[in-house]
């Protein structure tokens, strides 16, 4: 019985064990048992060799420059030698192993002991991922950590000073502050429609990145050439392709992208057994990096050294990051790796060649429009419009040929949009709408729309500075500097079977207006149009500017009225946008986050009137009752069905409502982000919410309704 007991006791105190101390507990002893094997096998002895000899065989730097020069050649020497390339091969395999075993769960890079809440940054899996045969040639790459970012130490300083400054408690000894804030850094790396995302760091200055990500390689099994027939450009596939398994990889010239990620989280939680517990608050892109994988064909290494120099806005740097790339299930030879430099070079003095030549052809095509729209605003305006026009004055077209992206290139503009179907988030050209009401890009929509099958362009031009598109004044502070009585805007719009169909699809909204619709005509407040460009078209309007939209044609064959693009030319760009993949909507958080938002706002109405000295009488079946009016909004605003199940509404409300009493309420919406301890605020700043709010009536009874809507990326609509 003793010795049952004891084991009981020793069984129940392992299980008391908190999951950091255990995992610490398995990490020292694997330790143990790899230093135990690498001195058994005496690779220890042959690494102090091998360091020995490298480091008598290398001179003295003469300054800081060439130390750090030399200290990395003798690093690259020391990483290339056999023994090492060996061991990395062999610990790289066993650990790959072990991950394949795991389910997807057990395996994800971004598990980590602390939990946090609000986290929709889970990357988008694609099960091709993971090999599923020898044959399936993978992407491997290791993120070894990061160095030099130098912005951090200013927020160290910071945090350090108000650290000081805050008297230490008794308390703050013994578990953190709950409500802080702190910073972390997350990468993301995408590549052929999988999206791998690294756990959180915490930001420092090198911060102590370690994860791998691993991707399956679509080859091109062939090649295509390019022919010209009735002004478009069509793939033709040659009738006979030899194409060798390098040349296959090689024809994949979509890069890696990294997006270095700033995210703001709030400790929401603190338990001794369970650890902290974060929620996010907010992300900031610091900068993307586009990496040529390819260049790990190169070189016959196991592991392939690629820094990474991270830019961010203004091309100012921010930090590097450590990336080793290798390609699993393809030997790489010496031989292999001569024809793929050359091969490389080869594209890139293609590239350049095809890039200048459409240099020079978008400055003729300037030259020719600029005189080409001169002439015809000359010839088509009337008296009357030359004489508004005059008054308006003259301004320049907004007709946009370039833009930088996030990488801190300047690439055509047509090369940003790309068709995008993404049937798991994306069901409809409504919901595309929709999803782009919180990520406001106007690029992203129009790829939607073209995935959905529709012929959709973005549209650069002007609307109303007193009649913004729905009031978009958010909007405001991106826009062009104010050209007189308009301010520059950019939407989508879409063409039916008829060049008449036309529809404004804005991004900033999620709302939509036909041109012809009557109703619609003074509240979309659109000016001009300058110009419009798909995924394989720009088209630049010729017609006078002082024109309404409604008098505008938008047949952009006729030459008398659009300037075109040479479609031919455009084909011909490289560096064209990779498809985008989208995460499906978290529809498994909702029940969570309606909870939380429904206890919270409860929580601070009840405290707000308490506060004003009246008392809160929550009523659960007004409550209940007012989900079908929520349903009725969010479908109003995503099909634009109004008034859904309106009549049963009433009655409900009606049978509910004692007689003597009246009813009053209203819908107030907010996004995800918006924090829910902060949404009586925005409440109060509505008067119909606000008279609700402090109501003087003792038999008053409230009922308080939230519903979310989940769509893709994370986005969520609270009502």
């Amino acid at each position: 019985m003793s010795a049952s007991a004891a084991a009981v006791d020793a069984t129940g105190t392992n299980d008391a064990a908190s999951p950091s101390q255990q995992q610490q507990q398995r990490i020292s002893a694997m330790r143990a048992v790899i230093d135990a094997k690498l001195h058994e096998d005496g690779v220890y002895e042959q690494i102090r060799e091998l360091v020995r000899s490298k480091s008598t065989g290398s001179r003295p730097a003469a300054g800081f420059e060439q130390s750090e020069q030399d200290e990395e050649r003798f690093l690259h020497d020391v990483l290339g030698s056999e023994v090492v390339q060996q061991l990395l091969s062999a610990v790289k395999t066993m650990k790959l192993n072990v991950a394949a075993d795991k389910p997807v769960d057990e395996c994800d890079p971004r598990t980590d002991t602390d939990a946090f809440e609000g986290d929709d940054s889970g990357g988008v899996r694609d099960a091709m991922a993971h090999p599923t045969n020898e044959r399936d040639v993978c992407l491997f790459l290791r993120l070894a950590g990061g160095k030099a970012f130098v912005d951090q130490l200013l927020e160290e300083e910071e945090e350090e000073e108000e650290a000081a400054g805050r008297e230490a408690t008794w308390e703050d000894s013994l578990e953190p502050q709950i409500g802080r804030v702190k910073s972390f850094f997350r990468v993301v790396a995408t590549f052929q429609s999988q999206r791998l995302s690294s756990k959180d760091v915490q930001c420092c200055v090198d911060p102590p990145f370690d994860e791998y990500f691993r991707f399956h390689v679509e080859k091109r099994k062939t090649r295509s050439s390019k022919l010209s027939r009735g002004g478009q450009s069509q793939h033709v596939p040659y009738e006979v392709e030899v194409v060798t398994p390098w040349e296959a990889l090689c024809l994949v010239d979509e890069p890696v992208q990294l997006d270095l990620i700033k995210v703001s989280k709030k400790l929401v939680h603190w338990s001794h057994a369970g650890g902290p517990k974060w929620r996010e608050v907010s992300r900031e892109l610091l900068a993307v990096h586009r990496l040529d994988w390819r260049r790990v064909l190169c070189s016959t290494l196991q592991l392939v050294h690629l820094p990474v120099s991270l830019v961010g806005k203004m091309k100012v740097p921010i930090g590097s990051l450590d990336v080793r790339a290798d390609l699993l299930h393809f030997k790489r030879t010496a031989s292999v790796a001569r024809e793929v430099s050359t091969f490389l070079n080869k594209e890139t003095l293609q590239r350049n060649t095809l890039c200048h030549s459409f240099y020079q052809y978008a400055k003729q095509w300037w030259d020719e429009y600029r005189n080409d729209a001169a002439v015809y605003e000359a010839a088509q305006q009337t008296h009357e419009e030359h004489k508004v026009f005059s008054l308006v004055g003259s301004r320049a077209r907004l007709v946009k040929l370039f833009a930088e992206d996030d990488d801190g290139k300047f690439r055509m503009v047509c090369k940003f949009v790309i068709p995008i179907r993404a049937p798991a988030a994306i069901k409809s050209p409504s919901e595309a709408a929709r999803a782009t009401l919180k990520i406001t890009r106007q690029l992203l929509l129009a790829s939607l729309l073209l995935g959905c099958g529709l012929d959709a362009y973005v549209c650069i031009g002007t609307v109303s500075a007193d009649k913004s598109p729905s009031k978009s004044r958010a909007k405001r502070g991106h826009s062009a500097a104010p050209l007189g009585l308009e301010i520059g805007h950019v939407w989508v719009l879409t063409i039916g079977s008829s060049s008449s169909d036309v529809l404004f699809w804005e991004s900033v909204t999620g709302e939509r207006f036909a041109l012809r619709d009557q109703s619609s005509r003074r509240l979309h407040g659109y000016c001009s149009i300058d110009c419009v460009f798909s995924h394989r078209q720009l088209f630049a309007n010729l017609q006078p500017r002082t024109r309404a939209l409604t008098d505008l044609s938008f047949r952009f064959e006729d030459e008398s009225a659009w300037k075109a693009m040479s479609e031919r030319m455009i084909a011909d760009l490289p560096l064209a946008q990779p498809p985008l993949p989208l995460a499906a909507p978290d529809l498994a958080a909702l029940p969570a986050l309606e909870r939380e938002w429904t206890l919270s706002l409860k929580r601070q109405i009840s405290s707000r009137r308490r506060a004003d000295g009246l008392t809160t009488r929550w009523s659960d079946e007004l409550s209940f009752y007012l989900l079908p009016a929520l349903n009725a909004y969010e479908l109003e605003r995503l099909y634009g069905l109004a008034q859904v199940d309106n009549a049963l509404f009433q009655q409900s409300i009606t049978r509910f409502v004692q007689e003597g009493h009246t009813f009053q309420g209203v819908p107030v919406v907010f996004s995800h982000t918006d924090a829910a301890h902060e949404a009586l605020g925005a409440l109060e700043s509505n008067e119909i919410a606000a008279g609700i709010v402090g109501l003087h009536a003792r038999a008053a009874q409230f009922g308080l309704a939230v519903r979310c809507f989940a769509y893709p990326e994370g986005v969520a609509v609270v009502w």
